[in-house]
């Protein structure tokens, strides 16, 4: 939505000649908003990915970045050219923190793909807005502005295929051998396991197995504990790890 407003701008303003202030005002605020959100997630996602389990002391230690990035706009708002070298340092930080966690921290495989190309996204839009501020002929504003679209487009289509292949189900709904005897599940919980991994809900599972929503659900958290894992997504990339 970010992106088709932003190019909705861009278009209005150089072909329709309809520049619309109240618009561009909006826009920067959604715009500092999705900021602060990406900001405390991001952190606490590059975490997760590698060895160790996040504590609340890192997500209240994640809440820093977007606490330094209201401080930034609203008492150097006025500086342009401070927004801008924060802004691609914001963005490079994130993008150079996903490939050092890529190469260096990463324990979950499924992940390569989704750090390659989040990582090198934002190192290469971090790397524009530097070079923005000593060139700014390359970039009009109107045109930073199309580009950022076109930035979140790319970055959104990678989010969206890990969201979707981790909430599809693993492939094969079968509980492989391997991981049933690892760790020593009972028949049931492979049944609701087995539910699970076809992509259905707990309450589904239920009436697919014949059992109350309450029972199936009880069946979930014992399952999660005896895998040691914290929800659905972790489950599922858990199997796949053993087929």
């Amino acid at each position: 939505m970010w992106s088709l407003a932003l190019n909705f701008v861009f278009f209005s303003v150089n072909l329709m000649e309809q520049p619309d202030v109240g618009l561009a005002a909006v826009l920067v605020w959604i715009r500092l908003a999705i900021s602060l959100v990406v900001g405390w997630l991001a952190p606490l996602l590059l975490y997760s990915l590698g060895p160790g389990r996040l504590r609340r002391r890192h997500a209240l230690l994640a809440l820093l970045l977007p606490a330094l990035t209201v401080a930034v706009v609203f008492l150097l708002g006025n500086y342009p050219l401070v927004l801008k070298l924060f802004t691609g340092l914001f963005n490079g930080g994130l993008g150079l923190a996903s490939l050092l966690v890529l190469f260096f921290r990463l324990e979950k495989n499924e992940f390569r793909g989704f750090l390659l190309v989040h990582g090198v996204i934002l190192c290469l839009y971090g790397l524009f807005g530097l070079a923005t501020i000593p060139w700014p002929a390359i970039a009009p504003s109107e045109l930073t502005g199309f580009l950022t679209g076109l930035f979140l487009v790319a970055w959104s289509i990678n989010d969206i295929r890990v969201f979707l292949r981790n909430y599809a189900g693993a492939d094969g709904a079968a509980v492989p051998a391997r991981f049933f005897e690892h760790y020593g599940l009972t028949q049931r919980e492979a049944d609701v396991l087995e539910q699970l991994l076809q992509g259905r809900a707990h309450k589904e599972a239920a009436a697919a197995m014949g059992i109350s929503p309450r029972t199936a659900e009880s069946h979930v958290y014992r399952l999660y504990r005896k895998c040691g894992v914290g929800n659905r997504v972790e489950l599922i990339n858990l199997v796949r790890s053993f087929q």
